[in-house]
């Protein structure tokens, strides 16, 4: 599955007659693929937009701009007809869903290829996980199936992600392999869910509203500089990866300096 510059926006309703006087950023041209039998994990606080990629990807709303690609062809796209047969092929579990002597048997049947897992693991104790991270493994050997974990825990992702994407405010602000994003995590963010133990009344920023600018983690950055408040970085190369910062322009100005 390809996802490729996914934007969702809710409108802000205000007064007697709820007339709209702006719109939530809740997703801002998100892209990210994930390879058939592997696993991708999505990683952000509650308010990240998590849930709401999930159901852009399965049809419960619209998004205002993007493509969702599986098997090669664009859900967004696709008639009624065609978008019902593709999702017989997706399965979203919910944290509600997944508990307790239906855990292996939530995997679903034969015919699901893609399952989406948002939040579901996040709740279960040490065992349950092991349990479930077995049985994945033995469905991805066995049928290539292929799952988008979503959850608030880093940790988590490593242990069971092929590759990492981290969710901020609606936004990708870095990717990599789980060994070198754990290890050397390259934004702020993401150090600050590396260090810190996943907290369950964490928020992400909430999505703003009206013209985007500057970064959107700069209130709680450690590291602001001036631009932050002015300029939207992009995302750029980094070592194992890409990474949403203007403290890697800092590092390549360094290095070029010392050269």
């Amino acid at each position: 599955m390809r996802v490729e510059g996914l934007s969702v926006q809710f409108p802000v309703k205000q007064g007697l007659l709820r007339r709209t006087v702006g719109h939530l950023h809740a997703l801002d041209s998100v892209d990210f693929r994930v390879l058939r039998g592997q696993t991708l994990a999505v990683v952000g606080e509650a308010g990240a937009g998590k849930t709401t990629l999930a159901r852009s990807i399965t049809g419960q709303l619209t998004p205002q701009a993007g493509k969702v690609l599986f098997e090669s062809k664009d859900l967004l796209a696709a008639s009624k007809a065609e978008l019902r047969l593709a999702l017989r092929q997706v399965q979203l579990l919910t944290p509600e869903q997944l508990a307790g002597p239906e855990l292996i048997a939530s995997f679903g049947s034969a015919e699901t290829k893609l399952l989406i897992l948002d939040e579901a693991v996040d709740a279960l104790d040490a065992v349950a996980q092991l349990r479930l991270f077995d049985e994945l493994r033995a469905q991805q050997d066995e049928r290539a199936l292929t799952c988008l974990l979503l959850t608030r825990s880093l940790q988590l992702a490593g242990a069971l992600a092929d590759e990492i994407v981290v969710l901020h405010a609606g936004q990708v602000v870095e990717t990599g392999a789980p060994a070198s994003l754990l290890s050397q995590p390259h934004h702020p963010y993401t150090q600050r869910l590396r260090d810190q133990a996943a907290d369950p009344t964490a928020h992400s920023v909430p999505p703003e509203s009206g013209p985007l600018r500057g970064c959107r983690f700069r209130a709680r950055c450690p590291q602001v500089l001036a631009r932050c408040g002015e300029e939207s970085p992009a995302l750029v190369a980094v070592t194992g990866g890409l990474s949403r910062c203007f403290l890697h322009d800092s590092e390549r100005d360094s290095q070029a300096d010392g050269r």
